[in-house]
């Protein structure tokens, strides 16, 4: 009987692969992107998600104001968890949750300010 010395390297690299789809799949998932979706986007997918013109987004693109872009050829790719983080970072607050921030942050530091009163 051979022994093969590589086969043991066979052996952990597919431990390795499995360990990393398995990370990538959490990351996924985490993201808000179903596993059975792609992992990237089209730049038609990029459009739908932001709502931004062409026009716009290619230039945004252009000046490297768009995260997760990866040009292969002509072709440009979205990485979709980053794209969709960004637009959850970047979306503006509406009124009323601008209105509770506002007193939340009124309270916090009336109350702050009478304990210190308070204290001395």
């Amino acid at each position: 009987m051979h022994h093969n010395p590589f086969e043991i390297f066979d052996v952990r690299l597919s431990n390795i692969e499995v360990l990393l789809s398995d990370l990538k799949l959490i990351h996924l998932v985490a993201s808000g992107v179903p596993a059975n979706e792609s992992r990237f986007g089209n730049f038609k997918w990029y459009i739908n998600e932001t709502g931004q013109a062409e026009s716009t987004a290619r230039q945004r693109i252009a000046r490297g104001e768009v995260p997760g872009v990866t040009k292969m050829g002509k072709k440009l790719l979205f990485e979709k968890a980053v794209v969709l983080q960004s637009i959850k970072d970047h979306q503006r607050k509406t009124n009323d949750e601008l209105t509770t921030a506002a007193e939340e942050e009124f309270a916090k530091r009336h109350t702050i300010r009478a304990k210190e009163e308070v204290a001395v």
